[in-house]
């Protein structure tokens, strides 16, 4: 109990103002990440008499677009102060970094990776082998229940269909660096069962990795093609990630939910 209320304490001194510059700075007592503005605004309603918790709620509020309720530190638990803390400290010390690395020439604001360029031609190129290490890192989180919208206990049942060919290896995940388990689990038959069941958010989930990997292997596919399901893809992370963007087209990768 004793810690909880230490580092909760902790927290609030990266909040709380200790005196203000002539030129309207402020400084607190254990400088962080968090921008001068929301320092400002976080004391100010302390200082109209708001509840801590509620003036807590109105800076995480913040965090995100008018109309949307940001993601709790814990899955499936409402936030209390501490992890409200959390949450907008992590979430100011990521915008700060994305801003260091931007400073030194790496913009993770406006890209989910940063190619790699030819040192002569000065062409952006991409390994096979990346994608298909990425490939992997996706299983493993569809099997470690990673996006919330799917129930991964359909897998199981995918798994007793003879067409899908999804067998127990593939499922389990035993063989943690075998591609061709990855590509059984996440492959266009298990799209088909899903599809034939009426699990339609499964399919989706399912079908649009098939189609990337296809796109990023070059297997038979159009230009067009390709875009269309790379285009697919990042639909997909852009709605878990930043479920806004359709609103306002807004792709800074600096504004995700860190919760998600």
């Amino acid at each position: 109990m004793f810690g909880k209320k230490f580092f909760c304490f902790s927290m609030l001194v990266c909040l709380k103002i200790c005196t203000e510059t002539e030129s309207g700075d402020v400084i607190v007592a254990r400088p962080d990440a968090v921008p001068q503005s929301v320092l400002k605004r976080f004391n100010s309603l302390r200082e109209e008499g708001v509840p801590l918790k509620d003036a807590l709620m109105l800076i995480r509020q913040s965090l995100v677009p008018s109309g949307y309720t940001p993601q709790p530190w814990r899955q499936n638990a409402p936030e209390g102060i501490t992890d409200m803390l959390r949450s907008i400290i992590s979430t100011f010390r990521f915008r700060q970094k994305i801003e260091v690395l931007k400073s030194e020439g790496t913009d993770f604001s406006k890209n989910l990776h940063v190619p790699e360029v030819d040192s002569i031609t000065g062409d952006v190129f991409y390994h096979r082998e990346d994608h298909n290490h990425i490939l992997k890192r996706i299983s493993f989180h569809t099997r470690d229940g990673g996006f919330a919208k799917i129930d991964v206990a359909r897998f199981h049942e995918a798994m007793k269909c003879k067409d899908t060919d999804l067998d127990y290896h593939a499922l389990i995940g035993t063989r943690k660096q075998n591609v061709a388990d990855a590509e059984n689990l996440l492959s266009h038959a298990v799209a088909d069962f899903f599809l034939e069941k009426g699990y339609i958010q499964e399919e989706h989930y399912v079908r649009t990795i098939a189609l990337w990997h296809e796109a990023s292997d070059c297997r038979g596919m159009s230009q067009d093609e390709r875009m269309s399901a790379n285009n697919r893809m990042l639909k997909m992370i852009l709605e878990e990630w930043i479920p806004w963007h359709g609103d306002s087209n807004d792709t800074d990768f600096s504004k995700l939910d860190i919760n998600v």
